[in-house]
Formats: C-alpha cells, sequence, structure tokens
C-alpha cells in the first residue's frame, strides 16, 4: 500500500534534516509505518529536494504562497506517485483537500489526522462538509474530541472516528539514579512542561503546588516552561515558597534528563490535541497528574495515574496529596506498559494500518 502524508503549510526553514529532527515526535510514525507499506511525506520549507530514511521518502517542494493555495505543482507531484491512501495533516486546508481529490484516481482514500483543531468557520466550514463526502476516516485522539465537529455537521457519520494518538515519544527510559545527578534532584520530585498561558494554566499549578509543599516540605516541583505571557503572575503567587523551582526552557538533551527524574508528570491544561509533554514523560514512567479533558481521559484511559477537573485548584491539591499515599512502582509500571500499548509509535502505526485496510 503507498501511503502519501501530505499538509499545505510553509516555513523558512532551510535544512531538511534539522526540520525532520524537529518534529520527530511525529515521524516515528512513518518509520513505523513503512515496515509494512511504502510510504512518502511532503514538506514545504525552504529547500527542494528527496531524501529517504528508515524507509520513508521524504519530499521537499520548496513551494510557498499561492503555491500552496492553489497547489497544481503539489498536486502534480502527488498524482505521479499514485497513491492509495492521502493522509491529510489536520483540518485547516479543506479546499486544498478537495483539489487533491479532484485530481487523483477515484480509488484514492482519504484519512484527516486530527491536531487540536476547532470546528472550522465560514468558507473553510462549507469546504469541509463538502469533503466528508469521500473522507473514509478521520483520526482523534478520543472519540469525545470529534463530538464538536459531528455536531457542527461538519463531520457526519461517527463511524468514520478513529481513535488514534496525535504523536509519540522519541525518549527513552535511563537509569533514574545518573539523571538525578545531572539534575541534582531528590526526594518526591512532581513536573510541569508547558507554555505560560491561559489554555495551559501555570496560575492553577502555582496555586495547588504552593498549598500543597507548604504543607509536605519533602516534595519538589519543578516547571519547564516557555512563553512568558503568565510568567509575573506565577512569580507572585509561588514567591516564598522554595519548593517550587521555574527551570524555564530546555532543550531535548536535558528534557530526556528531567523526563528520568520525575516521579510525576503534571498538566493543568483545558484543552489539548493530546499532549506531547505528557506522552514524553510517560515514555519514560512519569506517573500522569492530570486535568480531567478528554484527550488525557483516553491516554491514561481512565485508570492510570490521577485526574482533577481543568481549573479547580482545590482539586489539584487534593490529587498532589493523593499522589503521597500511591504505590509508585506500581503506578509506574501500569504508565510504562500503557504508553507501550496506546500511545508509542508501534501503537499509532498498528491503529492506522488497521483503518487504512478496511
Amino acid at each position: 500500500m503507498r501511503i502519501i502524508s501530505v499538509q499545505y503549510v510553509s516555513s523558512s526553514h532551510t535544512d531538511p534534516f534539522q526540520w525532520l529532527k524537529r518534529i520527530d515526535f511525529y515521524t516515528g510514525i512513518f518509520d513505523e509505518l513503512a515496515k509494512n507499506h511504502e510510504v512518502h511525506s511532503f514538506y514545504h520549507i525552504d529547500y527542494k529536494g528527496s531524501h529517504e530514511i528508515n524507509n520513508v521518502k521524504y519530499h521537499f517542494t520548496g513551494l510557498s504562497g499561492l503555491d500552496l493555495v492553489f497547489p497544481v505543482k503539489f498536486h502534480q507531484q502527488i498524482k505521479k506517485l499514485n497513491p492509495d491512501v492521502i493522509l491529510v495533516q489536520g483540518f485547516h486546508h479543506p479546499f486544498q483537500v478537495w483539489l487533491l481529490q479532484k485530481s487523483l484516481k477515484e480509488n484514492a482514500r482519504f484519512y484527516i489526522h486530527h491536531h487540536a483543531e476547532r470546528p472550522l468557520r465560514l468558507y473553510k466550514k462549507f469546504f469541509q462538509r463538502l469533503i466528508d463526502r469521500f473522507v473514509s476516516g478521520y483520526f482523534f485522539v478520543s472519540l469525545q474530541q470529534a463530538e464538536e465537529w459531528i455536531t457542527s455537521r461538519q463531520i457526519h457519520d461517527r463511524k468514520k472516528i478513529r481513535e488514534v494518538m496525535e504523536c509519540s515519544s522519541v525518549y527513552q527510559i535511563t537509569d533514574r539514579s545518573l539523571a538525578r545527578q545531572v539534575t541534582k534532584v531528590q526526594g518526591k520530585v512532581y513536573l510541569w512542561v508547558g507554555r505560560f498561558d491561559r489554555n495551559k494554566d501555570p496560575l492553577t499549578l502555582a496555586k495547588a503546588f504552593a498549598q500543597f509543599s507548604s504543607e509536605h516540605p519533602e516534595v519538589s516541583l519543578y516547571v519547564i516552561y516557555q512563553q512568558n505571557d503568565l510568567l509575573g503572575e506565577v512569580v507572585e503567587i509561588v514567591k516564598g515558597f522554595n519548593r517550587i523551582f521555574m527551570i524555564g526552557c530546555q532543550n531535548k538533551d536535558q528534557l530526556l534528563q528531567w523526563y528520568n527524574s520525575a516521579d510525576f508528570i503534571i498538566s493543568t491544561s483545558h484543552y489539548e490535541g493530546s499532549g506531547i509533554a505528557v506522552c514524553e514523560a510517560m515514555s519514560c514512567g512519569c506517573i500522569p497528574i492530570l486535568s480531567a479533558i478528554s484527550s488525557f481521559k483516553w491516554m491514561t484511559n481512565e485508570n492510570i495515574g490521577l485526574s482533577f477537573k481543568a481549573g479547580d485548584t482545590e482539586g489539584l491539591h487534593k490529587a498532589l496529596v493523593k499522589s503521597l499515599s500511591i504505590d509508585t512502582e506500581i503506578e509506574r509500571r501500569k504508565t510504562i506498559e500503557n504508553f507501550q500499548r496506546q500511545l508509542s509509535f508501534k501503537a499509532i502505526a498498528s491503529r492506522m494500518s488497521q483503518a487504512f485496510a478496511k
């Protein structure tokens, strides 16, 4: 089966290998698919050429601007490959997907992988309803995420929805004691990774953990963050609480050490397409303490780690207190097993392949 991954977003990046490294949380899916299928993936960076890596053929078109609004040249390249399956990355370009379908053989099947988009508006809404007639399936992290698309009549048949994780983790479990020598942490360690914005809600995190750490001085929270929108408010809340450490931005090598040092990963998000940092942390055995949003419910099967209502400071505080009494070795093992079964690249590719085969 020949699978072609397509998207219509351009980037000013010029190095194809750096680009692929930047998105390795997704390309691992292609590596697994390529074990049983012929896989091609297209990108539009400021570079033109093709490279084959792990049996996946990556095509860099160099296209941008109007060439992606009316993508005749791009679609000609796809047509030459005579695809069996088109895997569309995201819902943002239904008009272009409609044009692509018109240019391909009738038996080419289309699947759309949801990447945190909300139901479309205006002309995009019209074209999404149009392409829904020929799209064979949609990959959402959870069925609940798709409900608003069904309610808005942009997806008509609920049977087209498949629960598939959005991306996975390239991080591996390492020796915890060695990782802690690098990060210089000890005791019960909690980790939060994300942007300081309203959706990620670091304010709920700060308020709950400030109370928790004042009651239990043996615990520590390490906050890795980007985008400083709410930094001033967070710093004001945690002022005087010496068990909360603001680490700032970290690169991938540094994150590997943090994921292998922490006992727990916390997320206070109100909405996520999936939750990349949570997935990465779980792949290293961090026990999740997560807001009870649809993607997190699916990622944990609602029986891994602890949960609380998004935005509920007291609910998070109660979950933190409860974390002190759980058997961390058992819960850590369950977390790793759940990752391998449901969130790994192999698991994602398997679910996709099952959909493509029908």
